[in-house]
């Protein structure tokens, strides 16, 4: 009589010709703890000689079935994909400037559904765009405020720097005799270039260097009570004033009482 018979695991298919109806099952090595597992070698005989009809090696996870060589059948991966985070940037363009002139804020944002501003500007509640802001006559901070779904998200601050014109001008001495002789001093940062009048006279046409300043002096002889006023301009226009100083310089009487 002959019968087949077939095992199977998740990893082999292997047919076992046996001739008699019992085999013999070899056990090959056995451990614990759980999963415990052993390793099988299953013959068949017949009249009373052994006959290996196919030798099949099967680890057998005891109460578990048969797994891999290597101790039982690998669990699948599953990968769970990070919820996608939102984000929320702002930019100025150009980030500086001189006073009286303006800027452009872009900003952008993901996984949001709607953007303000936190002073200073306006988003319309878009979570993108751009928005011009000024003119500025000081440096000024922007942010904005994304709505998500789980609250909220601020973007960076972005930062507007202003170069605010400063100009002096004096006199020394700043009081003399009528055709004394007075020394007028300048000087003036963050301009192009200034000009000095004298009683509503030009006077002084100066240029600023690479820097942006400018500082000189000069002796002028003073008859009558004389205005000096310096006026310079930036960036922002070549013909309105950026800022402005004046210096006066009064005449004394010759004639001293003792």
């Amino acid at each position: 009589m002959r019968k087949r018979t077939q095992y199977l695991n998740l990893n082999f298919s292997k047919t076992v010709s046996i001739f008699l109806i019992v085999p013999i099952v070899f056990f090959s090595s056995f451990s614990f703890p759980r999963p415990a597992h052993a390793d099988f070698f299953f013959f068949s005989y017949i009249l009373g000689g052994i006959l290996i009809a196919n030798a099949v090696y099967c680890p057998l996870d005891v109460f578990w079935g048969c797994g891999s060589s290597s101790g039982g059948p690998t669990a699948p991966t599953v990968t769970v994909a990070a919820p996608a985070q939102p984000t929320a940037t702002l930019s100025a363009s150009p980030s500086t400037i001189d006073s009286g002139q303006s800027s452009t804020l872009t900003w952008s944002s993901e996984n949001t559904t709607s953007c303000t501003a936190v002073g200073g500007f306006s988003t319309g509640g878009a979570t993108s765009g751009s928005v011009s802001v000024g003119p500025l006559t000081t440096t000024q901070n922007y942010q904005i405020s994304c709505a998500t779904a789980g609250g909220s998200i601020n973007s960076n601050t972005a930062t507007v720097t202003v170069r605010v014109p400063t100009v002096t001008i004096s006199a020394a001495p700043d009081r003399v005799v009528s055709g004394g002789v007075s020394t007028v001093s300048w000087s003036a940062t963050n301009v192009n270039a200034c000009t000095i009048t004298r009683n509503g006279v030009a006077w002084q046409s100066l240029t600023s260097d690479t820097s942006r300043t400018l500082s000189s002096s000069a002796p002028d002889t003073v008859t009558a009570q004389t205005t000096y006023v310096i006026s310079c301009t930036n960036n922002a226009s070549s013909s309105a004033i950026a800022a402005t100083a004046t210096q006066i310089v009064n005449v004394t009487s010759s004639f001293s009482e003792f």
